[in-house]
């Protein structure tokens, strides 16, 4: 049981099946008690009297009347949900199959499958190029690897007789430090060029200091 506040009392007085003025001399001069569904089945079990008795359960058969009636109309406000639903699921539904339709009866349709077959053929020759330029691609990269792009040179004097260190040391290696060492000693009166083979960044013949430097500077050329 517990006391209503002034907005229940004041949805209550404007209830048709009651009349309820508030103010001095009017029939209510305080905030009525009420009771809850558990409170009456609770009143039941201690009022003994045949009227008590009555009224209580004309109040139970009221509560669940009234308990009905919410149900019914959860019930008929989700229908009216799925129902909406359901009809702008069918309105979108209709919409699609009257652009299938649509163009189904146009002049595309009659060409459809012939723009479908010559779709794949075109995914074919696609595929086909691409093949055929990772093939190219693959040569091109294994004739970078066999050509001579590491490059290292030092330059010296020679015979320390002429100034300008004219001569010089080249070293050409490709990827796997295979190549050669070429020796050019530029003297005032005659001028020498030797040439040493490269395997693997070893020579097999004994090399001067400048060929040594020029060797590491070419094997270190890729590392920059």
């Amino acid at each position: 049981m517990f006391e209503l506040n002034d907005e229940e009392v004041e949805n209550l007085s404007r209830c048709k099946n009651f009349t309820l003025n508030m103010g001095r001399g009017s029939n209510i001069k305080y905030k009525p008690y009420v009771f809850t569904e558990q409170g009456v089945y609770m009143l039941m079990t201690v009022l003994h009297g045949e009227l008590a008795i009555k009224q209580s359960r004309a109040l139970v058969k009221t509560f669940k009347k009234m308990k009905d009636y919410i149900y019914i109309g959860i019930i008929a406000a989700l229908f009216l949900v799925f129902f909406m639903l359901h009809i702008i699921q069918s309105s979108r539904i209709s919409k699609l199959m009257k652009r299938y339709e649509a163009f189904m009866e146009g002049k595309d349709a009659t060409n459809l499958a012939d723009a479908i077959e010559e779709n794949f053929q075109q995914m074919e020759k696609l595929e086909s190029s691409y093949q055929d330029a990772e093939v190219k691609m693959d040569k091109a990269l294994s004739g970078i690897t066999s050509t001579f792009h590491k490059l290292g040179i030092v330059k010296y004097d020679a015979f320390k007789e002429m100034g300008g260190n004219l001569s010089f040391a080249l070293c050409l290696l490709d990827d796997n430090n295979n190549g050669f060492i070429l020796n050019t000693m530029h003297g005032r009166e005659s001028s020498y060029t030797y040439i040493k083979e490269i395997e693997n960044g070893t020579a097999y013949s004994t090399l001067g200091e400048e060929e040594k430097q020029a060797l590491q500077k070419a094997i270190s050329s890729d590392e920059d």
